[in-house]
């Protein structure tokens, strides 16, 4: 064998192989598009709870400060009434 039938080799080895992997993850490679379109999906949907969490976190938040604020308001309004 020659180089050239070395490297052709080579290559339909590793075609094969990333195709057989792309297989056992449940991947069809045989419609890049498609596949192209999951992934975009996971990622909108990855970052779609990132700012999900981030806006229960701040309502969260929110609430503890509106309480503490409720509390210390009532706690003043009893202090002056006695």
């Amino acid at each position: 064998m020659d180089e050239n039938q070395i490297k052709a080799l080579a290559k339909e080895v590793a075609k094969e192989a990333v195709k057989e992997t792309f297989l056992t993850l449940g991947v069809d490679a045989s419609k890049p598009m498609e596949v192209q379109a999951d992934f975009h999906f996971l990622r909108d949907c990855r970052l779609g709870s990132e700012k999900l969490k981030s806006k229960i976190g701040l309502g969260i938040v929110g609430v503890l400060v509106t309480v503490t604020l409720v509390a210390l308001w009532l706690g003043i309004k009893a202090a002056i009434n006695t």
